[in-house]
């Protein structure tokens, strides 16, 4: 059983989108899936209904408390074996799902892309950071220890970061697994929305190719219906 946590705030359209399209990866894949949105508005809780996705409800702040309650719900009440944490502005290629990772491995990517606010640009980005891009897939027996709550529960921004701080706090050693992908195989659309925790200009720092024929590339990789919900949300 795979499930996708999934806080949501704001930026609505384009997680609309997203959503969407997570609804049609979690059919595609072979596994058993599903998805937990964590949020407070009630168009979300209605989205999550219409989607046949699992919804609770959590308070915006603090958002390391709000990523918790999706993890620790996907763990009592879906029994869930393996852990996607996923933005609601991103969107994943479900042969990323296709090797699971091991018992004690946390499979991660390094390398991603994003889409700039005006929507002219398809950004790939080299991830550095232990745990890479953020999008990993947790094994159930790595989060037990700590209770299926792996992020440090005061944060509002590092939350991905926080994990590995709070295992290495409880002695949890985590082992990571970096899988080689095509960076357009996870794409974060970025906005100017204050609800974007990581801006667009701070992460140009980590790019290493750029495409221009944006809705094209992700049309080809995730289908050209997100492509055109997607480009609408821009417009």
């Amino acid at each position: 059983m795979i499930a996708f946590v999934v806080p949501v705030h704001g930026r609505h359209a384009i997680a609309d989108a997203c959503l969407r399209r997570l609804r049609a990866v979690v059919d595609e894949l072979e596994q058993e899936a599903s998805c937990v949105m964590v949020g407070d508005e009630p168009r979300f809780a209605a989205l999550a209904d219409e989607l046949a996705f699992e919804w609770i409800y959590a308070a915006n702040e603090p958002l390391g408390r709000k990523w918790n309650d999706g993890y620790q719900y996907a763990a009592l009440e879906l029994a869930a074996d393996y852990f996607v944490p996923l933005g609601s502005d991103d969107v994943v290629h479900p042969r990323i799902l296709e090797r699971l990772p091991a018992a004690g491995e946390v499979a991660c990517t390094r390398s991603s892309s994003m889409v700039s606010p005006d929507g002219q640009r398809l950004v790939a980005l080299q991830i550095g950071y232990a745990g890479g891009d953020g999008v990993r897939i947790f094994p159930r027996d790595v989060l037990e220890p700590l209770m299926f709550r792996p992020a440090l529960e005061h944060k509002q921004r590092s939350v991905d970061g926080s994990i590995v701080d709070h295992c290495a706090l409880a002695g949890v050693e985590l082992r990571f697994d970096y899988r080689r992908t095509d960076p357009w195989q996870i794409v974060d659309f970025k906005t100017d929305s204050p609800d974007q925790r990581n801006s667009f200009a701070s992460c140009l720092c980590f790019a290493v190719a750029e495409r221009r024929d944006v809705w094209t590339v992700i049309g080809e990789h995730h289908g050209e219906e997100l492509a055109a919900a997607a480009f609408e949300a821009y417009q």
